[in-house]
């Protein structure tokens, strides 16, 4: 009978340190911890302001169950694939977020010129519990049932780098022309690869004078600027039409310009402004790349 009770009781012992196994396992448990939450403060870096910063609040319904948060930086070009790298370790919650441009440039290593209005910065983050266990953003569904918004942002979160909206004059003035695409399609070689970038002849227009080829007859270039956004398209002229983009004394047949292909841009906001877009051709599926920046 006493061996009955004692082998009754270790069952009993089992299921009990079970149970409080299962209770430590925050992954057992679902969402109930360690999870660290995050609320965005702003998501919007102004690469004109040094002072600006990608903020929010990290928070945990649990924080004695959290030993540490680190955060991880990367961005996203639209060309390259995001390197990672550590931005903090947040050892007490709730925590005050800010990443500046500088903060941002640092933890990854690269040039704060090299980060361009429209990059995404990529925040992913790991938790560490007190008992050992790591959360990361693999782990913040439960069931396969998504959870709530902040959850999600505790783990991966984004901000976008931009310009602030600008006046025309601020991209007014003499560029280098660092690419001229159509000139060497062409057979052609730019004699003072120099522009002025005059503002009109309309509201939110530039002009850049002598166009790609001016120097071969080609016309002016007109170009439309959004100026809230940067994002540039083909003007028109006085007369209803683009310009020509070069004559036909070059090749034996003269061309129109055509519109730009996506991605024209005016980058505003850094020390010396810079222009990109393709030279495209109403006569053929050419373009040429243009890229001037601010002398």
């Amino acid at each position: 009978m006493k061996k009955n009770i004692l082998i009754l009781f270790s069952i009993i012992l089992v299921i009990f340190a079970s149970c409080e196994d299962a209770d430590k396992n925050p992954l057992v448990l679902g969402n109930i911890a360690p999870f660290v939450k995050f609320e965005v403060g702003n998501a919007q870096l102004n690469l004109a302001d040094s002072q600006s910063a990608l903020s929010g609040t990290f928070f945990s319904e649990n924080p004695e169950l959290i030993q540490s948060h680190e955060v991880f930086v990367g961005i996203d070009n639209g060309v390259d694939s995001p390197i990672f790298a550590s931005l903090m370790v947040i050892n007490e919650l709730p925590f005050e977020f800010n990443a500046t441009l500088a903060d941002i440039s640092a933890a990854i290593g690269i040039d704060p010129n090299s980060v361009l209005p429209g990059n995404v910065i990529i925040f992913e983050s790991v938790t560490t519990a007190v008992n050992g266990i790591t959360v990361s953003n693999e782990d913040v569904t439960v069931n396969g049932e998504t959870v709530s918004v902040a959850q999600q942002q505790g783990y991966t979160f984004n901000g976008v780098a931009i310009c602030p909206p600008f006046e025309v004059s601020v991209i007014t003035g003499t560029y280098d022309v660092l690419v001229n695409g159509l000139a060497p399609g062409l057979g052609l070689t730019d004699p003072d690869p120099v522009r002025e970038v005059i503002a009109g002849p309309g509201e939110n227009q530039i002009t850049i004078v002598g166009g790609s080829v001016g120097f071969a007859g080609g016309d002016d270039l007109i170009v439309d600027v959004d100026t809230n956004t940067g994002v540039l398209s083909l003007g028109l002229n006085a007369a209803g039409n683009p310009g020509v983009a070069f004559p036909s004394s070059v090749i034996g047949f003269a061309s129109d310009y055509d519109s730009f292909p996506a991605g024209a841009i005016v980058i505003s906001c850094i020390e010396n402004p810079t222009i990109s877009f393709g030279v495209a051709l109403t006569c053929c599926t050419f373009v040429g790349d243009f890229q001037l920046v601010k002398q």
